[in-house]
């Protein structure tokens, strides 16, 4: 099975979204109780924290994923070309 970071962050900023938007109904309810609206702000700060976690950490796998290609492409030219990663001694 393979994640695909993209679709990931994609689905979570969604609901992250969502759910950033009703917390802001909470918030500016002006009918609305003080110590509700305050425990919305700490989950809304949450969820903005974690928006940037999940960038990062897709953002992460990403250059992971891309960094391995590269050395397997690196490699494969290598071999091509008959370099083994090691030198004879003569």
């Amino acid at each position: 099975m393979r994640i695909d970071p993209r679709r990931k962050r994609a689905k979570y900023v969604a609901r992250l979204e969502a759910l950033m938007g009703e917390l802001d109904g909470v918030i500016s309810d002006p009918s609305g109780y003080g110590d509700l609206q305050v425990r919305a702000m700490n989950t809304l700060i949450g969820a903005i924290r974690m928006c940037y976690r999940i960038v990062v950490d897709v953002d992460v796998e990403r250059l992971e994923v891309e960094l391995a290609g590269l050395k397997e492409e690196n490699r494969r030219r290598k071999e091509a070309r008959g370099e083994l990663g090691y030198e004879v001694e003569g």
